[in-house]
């Protein structure tokens, strides 16, 4: 992932915002059962995690199958990109341990060539494909281009708001000014995480507001600077804090700039989290 790479990242400040107090009313209306945490990467198709995490010489078609014994998630980026056919969705939900979730990105079409205007039929026919996942399909993410900016609020409240029942939906803005009062208050009403995306040079995306049951983390590591450990260990505070407010559900997705080196920071944070959190999620090994 290249947004909000910085060639130096030593002086960035990786503090969080101060917590919000509308973050704890917000989460106590789901308080009760217990949270659920998912951890994965952005793909599974990275042949430079041979000998890591796959075993050396694995076919392209077996990618998935080892890295389902790692994580229990994966950010889904590539139906951002591709229509894929039922029968893939299929296979590879098939591929897969029960509990295991997909959380497709909605397609480029949809987010950012009609910019979510008369776009009901695409979603339609995205969601339907999007179905055949089963009970494997997590939350369904809406990445929206920096040049969406807050004028077209209309656009984004009609999209939300007809969005078909019994899919879950969780939005990335990328313009600050998005961030005001009345987009918490829609995203609340609707039960709609606002994405939260941990990268080196766009710091206000770290915007540590709740907007529902659920929270959904990108963090973009800085290929294994010290910094990244460090910032693991934040996430692991701020998300105790959250998980006992009531958080439902929790959804950290790992990426580097050069993800070669996702697996080393994943083991990490399993570990950490796990540790810190009490949760049992996969711990991704390495072979030999």
């Amino acid at each position: 992932m290249e947004f909000g790479k910085l060639a130096n990242v030593d002086a960035v400040d990786f503090s969080f915002p101060d917590e919000n107090p509308a973050n704890a009313k917000v989460l106590s209306q789901y308080k009760g059962n217990s949270p659920k945490l998912y951890l994965g990467a952005a793909k599974w198709g990275r042949k430079d995690w041979e000998g890591k995490l796959y075993p050396k010489g694995t076919k392209a078609g077996e990618y998935l199958s080892y890295y389902n014994h790692h994580f229990n998630s994966i950010e889904l980026n590539a139906t951002h990109y591709n229509m894929f056919g039922n029968d893939a969705i299929a296979k590879w939900a098939r591929m897969v341990d029960d509990g295991f979730k997909f959380c497709p990105k909605i397609h480029q079409l949809i987010s950012h060539r009609y910019r979510l205007k008369n776009a009901s039929a695409t979603t339609e026919q995205f969601l339907d494909i999007m179905a055949h996942f089963g009970d494997k399909l997590g939350t369904i993410f809406l990445q929206l281009h920096a040049n969406f900016k807050p004028n077209k609020f209309d656009d984004l409240r009609n999209y939300l708001e007809s969005f078909p029942k019994g899919f879950k939906l969780a939005v990335e803005l990328r313009d600050r000014n998005w961030f005001t009062d009345e987009l918490y208050g829609l995203l609340t009403k609707l039960d709609v995480p606002l994405i939260i995306t941990d990268t080196a040079g766009e710091r206000q995306l770290v915007h540590n507001r709740i907007t529902g049951s659920e929270i959904f983390i990108r963090f973009v590591g800085n290929n294994l600077h010290p910094s990244d450990f460090v910032r693991i260990n934040s996430w692991a505070d701020k998300l105790s804090i959250w998980m006992e407010q009531g958080a439902q559900k929790i959804w950290f997705f790992i990426h580097q700039h050069d993800e070669q080196y996702t697996p080393e920071l994943a083991n990490y944070t399993a570990e950490i989290f796990n540790s810190r959190l009490g949760t049992d999620l996969k711990v991704p090994s390495f072979i030999g």
